[in-house]
């Protein structure tokens, strides 16, 4: 399985507060859809499902959380820190983001805008559709 990281380029300006910038080209998509989670209980999960066709990407803003991502066969878990890290995440991707700190804010951005089509919320579900592409 193989996960695209990255450290973001542009510098955060802090001479007057906090500026921090994300242009596209650090991005191998143009953001059609942004959304934002934030104030998650202790012990709860977002996510817990997987895009057909969508790419997205998660930029820690403040404080901490893991992602998991599963292709049906490997699993890898990724903590997250307010560090200037995106992490890229292709179609295919089981995902289910946990252990938030109180005070995480996550952006989330989508090379598309919503569709309920092109979610799976099931996992057995999600590894017959895995199959199905493989021997497609």
């Amino acid at each position: 399985m193989e996960l695209d990281l990255r450290k973001l380029k542009e510098p955060i300006i802090t001479d007057s507060g906090t500026l921090g910038i994300l242009d596209s080209p650090e991005l191998p998509f143009q953001p059609k859809r942004l959304y934002w989670i934030h104030s998650v209980p202790v012990g709860f999960t977002r996510g817990n499902h997987a895009h057909k066709k969508l790419q997205q990407f998660f930029l820690l803003i403040k404080g901490s959380m893991g992602i998991e991502l599963s292709d049906g066969h490997e699993t890898k878990n990724i903590v997250m820190h307010e560090n200037r890290e995106i992490l890229v995440v292709s179609p295919g991707y089981w995902r289910k983001l946990f252990n938030f700190s109180f005070d995480a804010i996550v952006v989330v951005g989508a090379d598309a805008i919503y569709d309920p089509q092109d979610y799976i919320h099931d996992w057995e579900e999600f590894l017959n559709w895995k199959k199905a592409t493989r021997e497609n």
